[in-house]
């Protein structure tokens, strides 16, 4: 959707667009068991800070489904950096995952991507089913 943290004087300011998420959700009566912030792995910016806040301001009341899923990572690297992960994003579940995308033609390339792939969403539906069962008691 345009307009998350866009000033008012764009087309869709950020305002209007947070109204018209919520309102969506609001009008569909949707239940949401997952609400997924998704950042590709890297150094943590004060734009990624502010994206992060708007998008709790967005969800509002969610908090408590809020999924981090930090992309080309592995779980190594999310252990590594959890401390500054935490801090500048809270507390939240935090998922690694890693689907490398390939157009090379060798046969072990396309192998060792396709292995990452299904760990990833292995890793993926693993955790999400842990912490499905902690939501739900």
């Amino acid at each position: 959707m345009v307009g998350l943290g866009e000033p008012s004087s764009h087309l869709v300011s950020h305002k209007k667009a947070v109204k018209t998420v919520r309102n969506y959700f609001s009008d569909h009566q949707l239940l949401l068991n997952y609400i997924f912030y998704v950042r590709r792995k890297g150094r943590i910016t004060e734009e990624d800070v502010k994206m992060f806040k708007l998008f709790k301001e967005t969800f509002k009341g969610g908090e408590k489904n809020f999924i981090i899923i930090i992309t080309h990572s592995k779980p190594g690297w999310i252990t590594d950096n959890l401390e500054i992960i935490r801090k500048n994003f809270g507390n939240y579940p935090i998922i690694s995952v890693d689907f490398p995308l390939t157009d090379e033609d060798e046969d072990d390339i396309i192998a060792s991507d396709k292995r990452k792939r299904v760990q990833s969403l292995q890793r993926l539906e693993d955790r999400l089913s842990e912490l499905n069962i902690v939501l739900l008691n």
